[in-house]
């Protein structure tokens, strides 16, 4: 569907000439550059790997590893019960 409604959008353009027949793109060359965006993601890098290295140091695993077995021997306790 996705496809025919690309031709469909394609030839619907061309039939009202809507497709410009010069392009205007300049293309620059592409740097590394140190940004707010680039800080972001440090900054942010920082705190994943913080969080991760306290999951594992906390016994995060094991704790998974426990939530899993116990979701099918849970017996009649339904959660939503007060």
């Amino acid at each position: 569907a996705m496809v025919a409604a690309g031709y469909v959008v394609e030839v619907l353009f061309g039939a009202l000439g809507l497709i410009p027949s010069t392009r205007h793109a300049k293309i620059v060359d592409a740097h590394v550059s140190l940004n707010g965006d680039t800080v972001l993601n440090v900054v942010f890098l920082a705190v994943t790997v913080a969080l991760v290295v306290r999951f594992l140091r906390t016994g995060g695993i094991h704790m998974l590893k426990m939530m899993n077995r116990s979701r099918g021997h849970g017996g009649d306790h339904d959660p939503t019960d007060s």
